[in-house]
């Protein structure tokens, strides 16, 4: 994947909610400075992106807006979450959780099969002896290396 600012498809809209969300109304410029704000600025919310995802979240009925006065005294629209906008947040916020769960577990099986194949001496063997073959992955208990060998108070294997 390139090293670029952009994110998966969908989450600046997700952030603009969450945004709204926890500051209340916001201009344009606001909910911008916000998302860099919070990604310690690597994430740049530009006009060219910010705007059009504002508007269909406004199409959507997810926000509203409204022109006022910002605290440098100009004209500017500020937007609001509206109740589906909340719904839609809630419903977004369980779709990732749920998301990153799964992409977590495959992160705890490849960490684990890198510990087994510490202890095991040889990818082959690894999996062999802790079911990473034949299509099955065990849940270890707690403690255990596959092939139940238990781990010391260290984290080391005990019996090795």
């Amino acid at each position: 994947m390139a090293d670029t600012n952009d994110v998966c498809r969908g989450t600046l809209a997700i952030m603009v909610l969450k945004t709204l969300d926890v500051m209340g109304p916001q201009h344009g410029y606001g909910i911008a400075c916000r998302i860099e704000q919070i990604s310690k600025d690597l994430l740049s919310a530009n006009h060219g992106t910010l705007y059009p995802v504002l508007l269909k979240l406004e199409q959507e009925g997810s926000i509203t807006s409204e022109w006022g006065v910002s605290k440098n005294n100009r004209k500017a629209k500020f937007y609001r979450l509206t109740k589906a906008g909340r719904k839609e947040l809630l419903s977004e916020k369980r779709h990732w959780q749920r998301t990153t769960e799964i992409i977590a577990r495959f992160f705890v099986a490849l960490a684990l099969l890198l510990v087994a194949i510490g202890v095991y001496g040889t990818l082959s063997y690894a999996a062999r002896q802790s079911d990473f073959g034949g299509g099955r992955m065990r849940t270890l208990p707690t403690g255990c290396l596959p092939g139940g060998a238990p781990l010391s108070e260290s984290g080391e294997n005990s019996q090795a």
